[in-house]
């Protein structure tokens, strides 16, 4: 838009990263550099990691997994619940938000979501998600949840 003078102040349009015409580029140089190969590798990394999350979720008590194990997609869904859930949803959710804000101070930004039982935590992984990353949120979980 222009203002009242006619100077057009909103240049968006007129920068080559802004809109859907430079992210087909985009897309079109990566397959070019990665592959079919590439990209296929990337996205058995990024599941593998949801595995690994989820796998770390199923074998800890203090956890109560919501997703499928192995994950059918690149999010993990769970509950920590060293007591057990409770049978007050607004208990599980409050909880679970308190240690959300907390992960936050430690570097990690996790989110939560709705569920029958309360807000569960809904971590997203990608290809550059690493084992250590999730070994660590993993143990600031507990951690946030013994103070």
């Amino acid at each position: 838009g222009a203002d009242a003078d006619g100077e057009v102040w909103d240049l968006a349009d007129l920068t080559p990263q802004c809109g859907r015409r430079p992210d087909s580029l985009k897309v079109a140089l990566s397959w070019t550099y990665y592959g079919a190969e590439g990209y296929g590798r990337m996205i058995d990394e990024a599941f593998n990691a949801a595995a690994y999350l989820a796998g770390l979720v199923a074998a800890n008590k203090d956890f109560v997994l919501v997703s499928q194990n192995p994950p059918p997609c690149l999010q993990v869904c769970f509950y920590y619940a060293p007591r057990g859930l409770s049978e007050v949803p607004e208990k599980n959710t409050k909880e679970t938000a308190a240690i959300v804000e907390k992960l936050v101070d430690r570097g990690f930004m996790v989110d939560h979501a709705p569920g029958e039982r309360g807000n569960f935590f809904r971590v997203v992984v990608n290809v550059q998600t690493r084992k250590g990353t999730l070994d660590g949120l993993v143990k600031a979980i507990v951690d946030i949840g013994k103070e």
